[in-house]
Parts: structure tokens; C-alpha cells; sequence
């Protein structure tokens, strides 16, 4: 979800689909977002079971985040995306790249795989991991991605961090 364009890592995504589905041929992907319409393309015809659109409302991806596996993001570059937040709102698994702030916010979270940028066999393994978790390990990791997401927007979480970027 979100800007479709090379740095998205979406080639990566796609192929790394590609190897998930030799495994789990049941398997689907979709990608919600708008940007470069040959990449669009190129992912909608990359594998079977891969879905892109255009953008979604907020309704929508509220319902899609809470029925995903996981939420990926593959990107090369992201400074603190809102995505992979929104993602644990809804109780959301992450799978996502070690850039920018994702491998400091996520990285030993138990509902989180953070994994090298344009690794394609780690990013398949990673979503293979997911759809192989059982159903009570799932759900103990989706309430953790949902206490993470509590915890970090607290009103006591908030004072403190902006106490301890002010030095107050």
C-alpha cells in the first residue's frame, strides 16, 4: 500500500512471490497504491495471485490490514513509515526491510521479520515463515503488534519520549 515506484522494492517483492508459490500455490498478494504504471503492470503480470490496484479508502485498508498475513514492505529506502504502524493498529504482521528507522522500531519484535533490503530469498522466506505459523502463535503476534501500537501512542509514552529528547 502505498507509492508504487522502483525503490519500493517491488521486484523483489514480486520475485520472492514467485518463490512462495512453488510452497503455497494458494497463496495471493495484492499491492494497493498509485506511481510508475509499467511497474504496476509488471506486477500484476509477475506471478500468479499477485492483485495491484489503485489507491484504497481508509475503510478498506483498515479490513485489508486485519485480514492480511502480513503487511511487506520491501522498500530500499523509508525514513519511519506510518504503513508498517498502521499495520500494527489493525494487528498486522510486519515483514520489512532494515532501512531508515524500521530495523530500530521493529527489529525483536516478535510480529516483526526485518530483513536485508533487496534480499529476495530472505523476503521469500520470511512470508513463508508467516504462512506457516500456527493459528494460537499468530494470534499471541498480532496482539502484540496491537500493544505495541497502544503502547507507542500513549499519552505516558509520548511525555516520555519527548522528555527524553528535550532532556527534561
Amino acid at each position: 500500500m502505498g507509492r508504487i515506484d522502483a525503490d519500493k522494492g517491488l521486484i523483489v517483492l514480486a520475485d520472492a512471490f514467485r518463490q512462495l508459490r512453488e510452497s503455497h500455490p494458494e497463496a495471493s498478494l495484492k499491492v494497493f497504491g498509485g506511481g510508475d504504471p509499467a511497474l504496476i503492470h509488471r506486477m500484476k503480470t509477475a506471478a500468479p495471485g499477485i492483485l495491484a490496484e489503485d489507491w484504497i479508502d481508509e475503510p478498506r485498508l483498515s479490513v485489508e490490514l486485519a485480514n492480511a498475513a502480513a503487511l511487506v514492505l520491501p522498500s530500499y529506502h523509508e525514513g519511519y513509515p506510518l504503513s508498517l504502524l498502521e499495520a500494527c493498529r489493525a494487528g498486522c504482521l510486519i515483514i520489512a526491510t532494515d532501512v531508515g528507522a524500521i530495523k530500530e522500531v521493529f527489529e525483536g519484535k516478535n510480529f516483526a521479520a526485518v530483513i536485508p533490503a533487496g534480499n529476495t530469498n530472505a523476503l521469500a522466506a520470511a512470508m513463508k515463515t508467516v504462512l506457516e505459523c500456527g493459528d494460537s502463535q499468530d494470534a499471541a503476534k498480532r496482539n502484540d503488534a496491537k500493544w505495541f501500537f497502544e503502547e507507542i501512542n500513549s499519552p505516558a509514552s509520548i511525555r516520555r519520549n519527548l522528555q527524553t529528547a528535550y532532556g527534561i
